[in-house]
């Protein structure tokens, strides 16, 4: 056996410790030296041990990625910044402002979904508004970019999905309740009633304006429009819907 080797257990926990005690001497000189580089050499003359005691330590920190050789008997840290040194503590006050920052955005955004979510159930539960709850032909057709274009409304169950494999066909699923669409005409609107009639739509919707389920008075009849032939195939826990031109 080795003289190391053979050493008493109460010599062994005294070597461990001074080689901890030692290895922290030896980080704190590299946390000073200028970019990290330290000359072995000189912290062999520095610490007042051999140079062997250094190799123990450097060859430990090299091998988990903490150090590189940078040239003969200088090697340098590569561990990141020091905790205490003037750099590691500008960068906590940096990460400690963002993390402020970021708190105060949460609270904000929080504050923000709080308030949306009462907005929104006030105004789909409140019966003035569910009574309301509607759009005319006049609303669509003033917004711009649908202006000299053929619109198309679709009213539909929650959560049906739409696709447009093509300009030339659209088809919808839903698992509950009719698929409704109405063309939306550019002319002669002035009179349109915005509450829709209480029939259940077949497979010839004529279209009107949108909105909530009521009975049409004859002061508020909508003009005629023109129908949209709709075909509709039943499948399996869901409907599919698909449209084509206009007659």
């Amino acid at each position: 056996l080795s003289s190391r080797q053979r050493v008493s257990p109460g010599e062994r926990t005294r070597y461990d410790t001074s080689l901890g005690l030692l290895t922290k001497k030896f980080v704190g000189l590299l946390s000073e030296s200028p970019d990290g580089v330290l000359d072995l050499n000189w912290a062999t003359e520095v610490l007042e041990v051999q140079k062997r005691r250094i190799y123990d330590i450097t060859n430990v920190l090299e091998g988990v990625q903490l150090i590189r050789k940078k040239s003969k008997n200088n090697i340098q840290w590569v561990g990141g910044v020091f905790e205490g040194s003037a750099s590691s503590g500008e960068k906590s006050r940096a990460l400690r402002r963002e993390l402020g920052e970021l708190e105060r955005a949460e609270k904000a955004l929080g504050d923000l979904i709080t308030s949306s979510s009462a907005q929104i159930k006030e105004l789909t539960e409140h019966r003035d508004n569910q009574r309301l709850g509607y759009v005319t032909y006049q609303d669509i057709r003033s917004i711009a970019c649908l202006q000299d274009q053929t619109v198309i409304a679709v009213k539909a169950p929650s959560e049906t999905k739409l696709e447009v494999p093509e300009s030339s066909g659209v088809s919808g699923q839903r698992k509950n309740g009719p698929i409704e669409v109405y063309l939306c005409p550019e002319e002669g609107l002035e009179d349109a009633s915005p509450v829709k009639s209480t029939t259940t739509p077949s497979k010839e919707y004529s279209h009107h304006p949108l909105g909530h389920t009521a009975t049409t008075s004859p002061a508020m009849a909508p003009p005629q429009y023109t129908t949209i032939k709709q075909e509709v195939k039943q499948e399996p826990m869901e409907g599919k819907l698909n449209w084509g031109a206009c007659d």
